[in-house]
């Protein structure tokens, strides 16, 4: 939505859609990044957001996906087509008054579907509902994604289709990893996992939905004709041989989070450990990654909570070690608590290339390794290499 070269792009997919015989409903972001006109970092930028009251936040940065729903509503109007552009809230979306952070309750699409029916190109604000009391809520970032998914929901769609500025879901960034692919198929557990661990590949919510309701996802680029990433839950008879082809495939991407500090308490006075956890959640600091054994208890957390947080251990007399400077590595594929060969071989790979882990762990579909920022580049690539990524599956 940026400009209007890549408005256009868009345009010509939605109307290629559209003559093809879809009803369609197009979820738009707003426009740009921060420092742009109508982006919603730049509204930020306005105002003093220690002193506003987050519902008066939500109405001001709701507007960018207003403008950019009018915008790309006039400009499909001059290629000779109708429109109807619905608000969050004109939608149907109705949500929680939990503001910046809403939960939606409910859609009646009934206003969406009547027009539908007369024909038009439908365009509704991203990220954005309203409550019960008419209040403008907002989803949290990435909150497009979820209305998308949503309203695909209420009105019982085909599919949906995310356009952006990628292929597809990759086997890890491109911009890190030179080898990774296009992953044609992937099923929505997997790519949950990625974007939890900090892939910008789609909001983690939608995912849940989609899963929960059975919809197909498409990760597309907006700006090429490939055929992207199709994402399903692979739980019906008809998927049994591509569901088999995803067990066998040991792991499927990896993705990373930069910034990190480990933080490791040297306290063996569990009731002192639980009162400072009790202030850090106040402080709303995010923990990551945490083991608590007898005499430690070891997390990491972003770098821009470390000084909050340093304050807080401080205050409280406790011993403790940071190592900051920290990266998080996951690795993701199906079943791989059930697999030990996976965390063998990642293992072998750090050791025999001298990168010291600093934690290592595991989940049903994940495993993590703390490791020095500085070694973050290679290692990916390294164990990008290690389980042939590259390849096709």
């Amino acid at each position: 939505m940026a400009t209007k070269e890549s408005r256009k792009m868009a345009i010509e997919k939605i109307i290629e859609k559209y003559n093809e015989g879809y009803g369609i409903v197009v979820v738009v972001s707003a426009i740009g990044r921060k420092g742009d006109p109508y982006a919603t970092d730049t509204f930020l930028d306005l105002i003093n957001q220690e002193i506003l009251d987050k519902r008066d936040i939500d109405l001001l940065i709701s507007c960018g996906e207003i403008v950019s729903s009018v915008l790309l509503s006039n400009e499909i109007k001059e290629r000779g087509y109708n429109t109807c552009v619905f608000t969050g809230i004109q939608a149907g979306i109705l949500t929680d008054n939990n503001f910046g952070e809403a939960s939606i309750l409910e859609i009646n699409p009934t206003s969406l579907i009547e027009s539908l029916e007369r024909g038009n190109i439908n365009i509704v604000a991203g990220f954005q509902g309203g409550t019960n009391d008419m209040e403008i809520t907002t989803l949290g970032r990435g909150g497009s994604d979820i209305s998308a998914v949503a309203l695909g929901r209420a009105i019982n769609c085909e599919k949906v289709e995310i356009f952006t500025d990628v292929d597809g879901v990759m086997t890890g960034d491109p911009n890190m990893i030179p080898k990774a692919r296009l992953l044609k198929t992937m099923s929505f557990y997997e790519v949950y996992q990625l974007a939890k661990e900090g892939a910008k590949i789609i909001h983690p919510k939608a995912i849940e939905i989609a899963l929960e309701n059975n919809i197909p996802i498409v990760i597309k680029n907006t700006f090429t004709n490939s055929d992207g990433t199709i994402l399903k839950a692979f739980n019906s008879s008809s998927c049994k041989k591509k569901e088999e082809s995803l067990r066998k495939r040991l792991v499927s991407s990896l993705t990373y989070q930069q910034n990190r500090v480990q933080v490791k308490i040297l306290n063996n006075n569990i009731n002192k450990v639980k009162e400072t956890l009790e202030e850090i959640v106040k402080e709303k600091i995010s923990l990551d990654f945490f083991d608590l054994s007898k005499n430690t208890f070891v997390f990491n957390v972003n770098i821009n909570n470390s000084k909050r947080l340093k304050k807080i251990l401080d205050n409280n007399s406790l011993d403790y070690e940071i190592i900051p400077d920290c990266s998080k590595i996951s690795i993701v594929g199906k079943n791989l608590c059930d697999n030990p060969e996976a965390l063998l071989r990642i293992l072998d790979v750090f050791y025999h290339n001298k990168i010291e882990i600093f934690q290592i762990s595991a989940s049903h579909d994940s495993i993590w390794c703390l490791i020095n920022q500085k070694d973050l580049e290679s290692s990916l690539n390294l164990i990008h290499d290690e389980f042939k990524l590259y390849e096709e599956s």
